[in-house]
């Protein structure tokens, strides 16, 4: 399954929020995962309680760590990580993001915070010292796809819209169309040289990743940071324990509970 994610900044609220089910008591025999081995040991089991109930293993595509709860198992922090990184991005993604997240926590001794503009602010000018940037009236660079001439020339070549006459009925058909490529954060394009900016009169007191942008070439750590805010941006989005709680009630709509009808797990062991 392809792992999408819109370009909206990270929720304030954890995505995991409490261990326990809001609903009463869990009605699996309570399994604790305190190791990496442990997760690998109990997978059988662990696939045989989603699989047991498909409306909960729907719920894996919500919030894992908090489906994770309400299937009665228990995981330390280091393994809710784990599990809700898998689920976020790529192996190769996750490799990456892990290197960002270690080099910059060791060279500036602590978390990097590239979605929460005001943290970004500090580091720019309070931590690296650089000098604010009138970014106003810019735009950052982006990398078209690869098919963008292709798609260009579908759009022209699909057939237009011709008005209907005058007392005839509408017939009922599929419209199609080619959706026009849009400029993402995903797309930034690290390699374009920058415009010279002018200096600031202000320090601005929050910075989001478009601004940001214009600061890659400042500091070795600035594009670096960069690069993990798009990774983290790219990320499959993992709901809120609130918003876990009502579309699993049924009090809020979502398209993975609407449209995919099972989720189902190998219990064989492998080979």
């Amino acid at each position: 399954m392809k792992k999408n994610r819109d370009d909206s900044p990270d929720k304030a609220k954890s995505p995991v929020g409490s261990d326990r089910p809001e609903s009463g008591e869990s009605a699996f025999e309570p399994l604790e995962i305190d190791r990496h081995i442990s997760l690998a040991a109990n997978q059988r089991e662990i696939f045989r309680r989603f699989n047991q109930n498909p409306d909960l293993a729907k719920m894996l595509l919500i919030n894992p760590v908090l489906a994770f709860a309400d299937a009665g198992i228990t995981l330390t922090p280091e393994i809710k990580r784990h599990v809700l990184e898998t689920i976020q991005h790529s192996p190769r993604m996750r490799l990456r993001r892990s290197e960002l997240e270690g080099k910059l926590r060791e060279q500036i001794g602590e978390t990097a915070q590239p979605n929460n503009p005001a943290w970004v602010s500090s580091f720019l000018f309070n931590k690296l010292r650089l000098t604010p940037l009138d970014t106003s009236g810019y735009e950052p660079q982006y990398v078209e796809p690869l098919n963008a001439e292709i798609i260009k020339r579908l759009q022209a070549r699909l057939p237009k819209r011709r008005p209907r006459p005058a007392g005839k009925r509408k017939l009922m058909g599929t419209l199609i169309s080619v959706a026009p490529w849009k400029p993402t954060i995903r797309r930034f394009d690290l390699e374009a040289a920058l415009p010279k900016l002018k200096a600031s009169r202000s320090t601005p007191p929050e910075v989001t990743l478009q601004h940001l942008y214009f600061y890659k070439d400042s500091h070795p750590l600035v594009r670096d940071l960069l690069e993990l805010g798009i990774i983290q941006r790219r990320a499959f989005p993992i709901h809120t324990g609130d918003s876990y709680r009502q579309i699993k009630d049924g009090n809020k709509p979502n398209a993975f509970r609407s449209w995919i009808k099972s989720i189902r797990f190998s219990e064989k062991p492998k080979r």
